[in-house]
């Protein structure tokens, strides 16, 4: 009966199947797939965390996560074990045990205490005012690209949210780019929230071209997965998990080899400091010293940038002429169709192109056909 049952629940959202073959999909709602269990629960017993976080947070390994929902189950009084018990298992088992351990322990602690959770481990979705802050510390050995963040986010005057949407993405094309490679982002964004400002209508637009211009403006070429590879604190994480010396290797699938039937292949640590290399090269992208713009997943993504661009412009001449924002929305988000890589990118481009020209030929004051934005659609 619903009295007797509690529920100890992870809120990670995992796609499915169908999500993953149907990008139109979305998850659903958080907040009412709760419900429907404190319906059917003793709703005051049940417990919700984000086990998926928390095992990657602590151990750089989901596998932990049920281990972590274990703990956290216990704490909460819904197992007739005792703790002691409970840990005598895991060493039983012999398999990870300090690891298994700690996230047991982990688990109790985000019942017991979650004031003290957040404090050590920070939270899935930090306040906007943390990312914020975050992205003003990415920038702060870049003056022109501070003062742009800055200037940007004053200028646009959006909630919280809205700050947090464009701070972080300000900070991730400069990391991707430069300065000039953020400005131009921001030219686009200046647009649309003028005219939205202008009507009165909220900044649900802003956002939706924030997220979908972001999402071609930081496409994962070979520079850019050079700087994800090696930026930030992955490998000494990687080294603090276990004892002795740590060999990291490099699983990669280079595009440019697969003409050669070249597939996936796995390098050494040595070559960390030549994507190091390959990243400071990054402003050659586009121009005639890349060696890897003749690809023609290459020569798309410049591409799309040029049209989505474009369909800002449009986007905004619909706003001047009071089409209403619910229409404008899909356009906008049709830049999140576009995924995958190579083959699998050219067919959900041409998807993506289809849906958004279809929708704008529906709406009769966006079939404007402005001039392209000045400037090159490379890099």
């Amino acid at each position: 009966s619903p009295e007797l049952t509690r529920a100890v629940v992870s809120t990670t959202r995992i796609p499915t199947a169908d999500i993953n073959r149907n990008p139109d999909r979305s998850f659903p709602d958080p907040d009412a797939l709760a419900g429907i269990i404190d319906r059917c629960t003793a709703k005051n017993g049940n417990v919700y965390l984000d086990s998926y976080w928390l095992a990657e947070r602590l151990f750089a390994d989901i596998i932990f996560a049920n281990m972590v929902l274990l703990g956290a189950a216990y704490q909460a009084g819904h197992l007739p074990l005792s703790g002691a018990s409970i840990e005598a298992v895991i060493q039983l088992d012999g398999k990870a045990v300090e690891d298994n351990m700690q996230a047991f322990r982990w688990g109790r602690l985000s019942v017991a205490d979650p004031a003290r959770l957040q404090d050590l481990l920070g939270s899935p979705e930090p306040d906007a005012a943390v990312v914020v802050i975050a992205a003003r510390q990415r920038l702060r050995d870049d003056g022109e690209a501070l003062a742009l963040h800055d200037e940007v986010l004053a200028e646009l005057s959006l909630s919280a949210e809205g700050e947090r949407v464009v701070s972080h993405r300000i900070a991730e094309l400069v990391a991707w780019q430069d300065t000039a490679w953020a400005r131009r982002y921001l030219d686009s964004l200046r647009r649309v929230r003028a005219a939205e400002v202008a009507a009165d209508l909220g900044e649900a637009l802003t956002l939706a071209v924030a997220r979908g211009l972001h999402r071609l403006m930081s496409y994962k070429d070979e520079f850019e997965v050079a700087r994800l590879t090696t930026q930030g604190p992955s490998v000494d994480r990687i080294r603090t998990l276990f004892d002795g010396p740590v060999n990291v290797a490099y699983n990669l699938h280079p595009p440019t080899l697969r003409f050669l039937g070249v597939g996936k292949i796995r390098i050494g640590g040595w070559v960390r400091p030549l994507l190091g290399l390959l990243y400071r090269c990054r402003r050659v992208r586009g121009t005639m010293l890349d060696p890897f713009r003749h690809s023609r997943c290459r020569r798309l993504e410049r591409e799309l940038i040029g049209w989505y661009e474009v369909i800002v412009i449009k986007l905004v001449a619909a706003v001047e002429a009071g089409v209403e924002v619910s229409r404008l929305l899909p356009v906008a988000a049709t830049a999140d169709r576009i995924r995958g890589f190579e083959a699998v990118k050219e067919a959900s481009a041409r998807v993506a192109r289809s849906a958004a020209e279809g929708e704008l030929a529906r709406i009769e004051p966006a079939r404007v056909e402005p001039d392209s934005p000045e400037g090159t659609l490379s890099p």
